[in-house]
């Protein structure tokens, strides 16, 4: 079940949370090989956590913190529950590729941290995360500050990107390739404002989960 204890403290600040969600994306092969030499083809996951902003030091502290990027490894979006995740450490064998960042007044790093999903109510999920950031305030608030974070995001769904050239068949088939579609209910397609340089109109679909 979800844990309805939420907080993010940073040292000895305790901030309550304001919103937390999950979200997952795939981006366009046709914008990947046009313009990213074709990389860049695979599910990426995004967790963004907002606290509720409060005075420190006749200073408003507005914190978020923003995860992207970790792998899950199978084909139901539920297995991630349990799932434990290093954070820019040495026990981190992909650290490259799945990073984590805290925002103040700009951002900074997350290292040495643990990311869990310890729990899940139909689509929201409880989650930990404790570790070190960087805060960039004053000599006391600067870099390397105990952070530890509690929370409950809701999965919202994945977004599919695409261009003028796919169809509700070729975006649930390219979701198809990650995760089960039976798991989601699909969207219509949306049409993109604008086409890509070189003219090639954008599109996305939506797919929400089934709890």
């Amino acid at each position: 079940m979800a844990d309805s204890k939420q907080y993010l403290k940073l040292a000895e600040l305790s901030f309550s949370i304001e919103s937390a969600q999950l979200t997952a994306g795939l981006p366009d092969p046709y914008w990947c090989d046009t313009y990213n030499q074709g990389d860049g083809k695979k599910l990426r996951w995004r967790l963004k956590v907002c606290a509720e902003g409060m005075d420190v030091d006749d200073t408003f502290w507005p914190p978020s913190i923003l995860i992207n990027d970790f792998p899950l490894r199978g084909r139901n979006w539920r297995d991630l529950e349990d799932r434990e995740y290093a954070l820019g450490g040495p026990d981190n064998e992909r650290s490259a590729e799945f990073s984590g960042s805290v925002f103040v007044f700009q951002h900074g790093s997350i290292r040495n941290a643990r990311l869990k999903f310890v729990g899940r109510d139909s689509t929201v999920f409880s989650i930990r995360c404790a570790g070190l950031c960087d805060i960039y305030f004053d000599e006391q608030y600067d870099r390397n500050i105990a952070f530890c974070l509690a929370a409950a995001p809701r999965f919202s769904g994945i977004t599919v990107a695409g261009c003028e050239r796919d169809t509700l068949a070729t975006l649930r088939s390219r979701l198809d390739q990650y995760l089960n579609v039976s798991d989601f209910n699909q969207g219509e397609i949306q049409i993109g404002r604008r086409p890509y340089d070189s003219g090639v109109g954008t599109v996305s679909c939506r797919f929400t989960p089934k709890g």
